[in-house]
């Protein structure tokens, strides 16, 4: 994935139950997951002022994806005290005063919107862009105290809140750079702050690239709880437009036999477009027998990740979306 215009906690203690405002279901093996917020379609078509729609009018409109990962949250505890800082391509330009970190009503708008209409609503971190890097377990851990109150349900009235009073249902981890230092303690206090809160169940995904093992998230990845891979199968020899260099086998047979969490699923990342990667896109024509074949073979499979939602929104076939085309296809099995 890529920044600047380019680019889920768990069942967190067996047994509680969660009443969710969202009807996102981790376990279906048909959903499909955009990121949205980079603008990508209208970078990659014109220029910055592309045709993104905003994150309200997306869900008002029944955007086909099962969940929307916000990309990104760019910039934190990369050697200053600072609030951290993210970026969504103009959707979001205000900030709270005295620092960079931006306040978005509007975006609080749309996470409500969506998520009364069944969707969950991620925050990424991370990005292919980004400054970003812990020193050491003790910093992972407080940053997890610093999201749940941002994001979250904490209960710190000091607490600056990006998107108000809207509570999001999870973070995705799309590391691909610094270091893996202290990102599995992150991963385990958000857990366990996750689980003061049983009004709703909450996700922690994680975005590698395709090679196996990643070369950023595989120590995170072996040690974490992660409910969901969206891996990147495009920028990379084992992209889709090379079926034969497809390693979803790889990634499960990982995800079998190495993962914390035996149970979680592997989603298919793919471009939504021809220009949403330097490489990877295929047709719908070419996705779908591999979605397919994919899903026929491997329990583990959940569904489609796409890069990104303006691409996958924008990128017609048929008078179709791809990104209905597909949705409509997950959700015929």
């Amino acid at each position: 994935m890529k920044l600047w215009y380019t680019a889920l906690s768990v069942a967190l203690v067996c047994g509680l139950s969660f009443t969710n405002v969202s009807g996102f279901d981790v376990n279906s093996r048909s959903n499909l997951v955009t990121y949205w917020g980079q603008n990508s379609y209208g970078v990659t078509h014109g220029g910055q002022s592309g045709p993104e729609k905003s994150l309200e009018e997306l869900c008002q409109n029944d955007v086909p994806s099962d969940a929307l990962v916000l990309a990104f949250l760019h910039i934190f505890n990369a050697g200053t005290d600072k609030p951290p800082q993210m970026d969504f391509a103009g959707q979001c330009t205000d900030t709270f005063e005295g620092t960079q970190l931006l306040n978005c009503p509007e975006i609080a708008r749309g996470i409500k919107t969506c998520q009364s209409k069944g969707k969950a609503v991620l925050l990424s971190l991370g990005g292919a862009v980004g400054q970003y890097s812990f020193q050491n377990d003790e910093q992972g851990r407080a940053f997890a105290h610093t999201l749940w109150d941002m994001f979250f349900a904490g209960k710190d009235d000091q607490a600056l809140r990006p998107f108000g009073d809207s509570v999001l249902d999870g973070v995705d981890l799309d590391i691909e750079g610094g270091s893996s230092v202290g990102y599995v303690a992150f991963v385990s206090t958000l857990r366990e702050l996750f689980a003061q809160d049983q009004s709703k169940r909450y996700y922690i995904g994680a975005a590698p690239q395709c090679p196996f093992p990643d070369h950023y998230m595989q120590p995170i990845l072996n040690e974490a709880w992660i409910d969901m891979l969206f891996i990147q199968f495009y920028n990379n020899f084992c992209g889709l437009n090379d079926p034969s260099k497809f390693n979803f086998e790889e990634w499960d047979k990982w995800a079998k036999e190495k993962a914390v969490n035996k149970d979680m699923k592997i989603f298919i990342g793919a471009p939504g477009g021809p220009k949403g990667a330097n490489s990877g896109f295929v047709e719908f024509n070419a996705l779908r027998p591999i979605i397919e074949s994919t899903r026929s073979k491997y329990p583990s499979f959940g569904g489609v990740m796409f890069w990104d939602t303006s691409q996958a929104m924008n990128t017609m076939e048929g008078g179709t979306s791809y990104a209905q085309l597909t949705a409509n296809f997950l959700k015929q099995a």
